[in-house]
């Protein structure tokens, strides 16, 4: 199955796009990159999903983060079939794709970074607090300002 419509968290519906499936109708997706999504649509720590918060109002790409080791085709598996559950998504962490810079060397990034607009847990204070995030810029090795939870590129 390419999509699953799915409830997450404070009960927002969200479209949850499995490892390798592209997104639809991503012309009408307000932050859709076709680049960072080719990046991302295979990632072991990454799940992306849909998210309309109002029916006027486009749709969101966001990506779920875990950085707790979750085994994401099992999870694929269990959204698939209809048996994933709220644990399932206790290790992960929102975030959108943004442009971010390392102060140090000035170097230039695409990165998935924390959602901090768009509520899906209930809980986002403790996931703040227990994920793990990327530190250190991949270019100079400087500890950055901004955390992101992944790297899509670098340079």
């Amino acid at each position: 199955m390419d999509r699953i419509d799915l409830t997450l968290g404070i009960k927002i519906p969200v479209t949850y796009i499995p490892a390798g499936k592209a997104p639809t109708e991503v012309q009408s997706i307000k932050n859709f990159n076709e680049q960072d999504d080719r990046a991302l649509a295979d990632h072991p720590k990454l799940r992306r999903i849909i998210v309309r918060l109002a029916s006027n109002w486009p749709p969101v790409l966001l990506y779920l983060h875990w950085s707790d080791g979750t085994d994401l085709v099992q999870l694929d598996t269990r959204v698939s079939n209809n048996s994933a559950t709220e644990s399932d998504f206790s290790g992960a962490h929102a975030g959108e794709a943004q442009r971010v810079s390392c102060f140090k060397c000035g170097s230039l990034f695409r990165a998935v970074m924390p959602n901090t607009v768009v509520p899906i847990f209930d809980d986002q204070v403790r996931r703040f607090r227990s994920h793990r995030y990327k530190t250190h810029c991949p270019v100079c090795g400087e500890r950055m300002v901004q955390t992101p939870l992944e790297f899509i590129n670098a340079g």
